[in-house]
């Protein structure tokens, strides 16, 4: 968390060498990042509102980064809360992250949308984006059977 903190302190002092919008695409990927931890870590407080800032931000932004990074958010945290079907809505339209198509799979698993959750997990299983998100997500879903065993 005290990195993620840094992070965001460093981006408030780069004014003028980066654009507007890149600044708020970074900031939004840190306050996805910060939410998922405090929930991980099981601090509800600040997970509730961190999503609240990233609420915020994508009300004011059209940038595919705020809005997969809030719903993202919201789905991870819909879900620690046991609350599938709107988790899944908000899940959906995080649909380039691994680590909410992770999320998006179990949800359909849970659901008995045996369908749908076979489709994430094809998905899944193709990606090969060099990101964070992908390495530690990507290659435990390849090693699972295809039917979930």
């Amino acid at each position: 968390m005290k990195h993620l903190a840094s992070a965001e302190d460093a981006l408030a002092h780069t004014t003028g060498s980066m654009s507007q919008s890149d600044r708020e695409d970074e900031r939004a990927r840190i306050l996805r990042y910060r939410a998922v931890r405090a929930d991980h870590a099981g601090n509800q407080e600040l997970a509730a509102q961190t999503l609240q800032q990233l609420e915020t931000m994508s009300g004011s932004t059209r940038s595919s980064v705020v809005q997969s990074s809030y719903h993202g958010v919201a789905g991870t945290l819909l879900m620690s809360k046991q609350k599938l079907q709107e988790a899944i809505v908000h899940l959906e339209e995080d649909k380039d992250n691994p680590y909410s198509l992770e999320l998006l799979s179990h949800a359909y698993s849970i659901s008995g949308a045996g369908d749908k959750k076979h489709e994430v997990e094809v998905k899944l299983r193709s990606s090969n984006a060099p990101t964070m998100e992908q390495a530690p997500v990507v290659p435990a879903v390849r090693s699972r059977r295809p039917d979930g065993e």
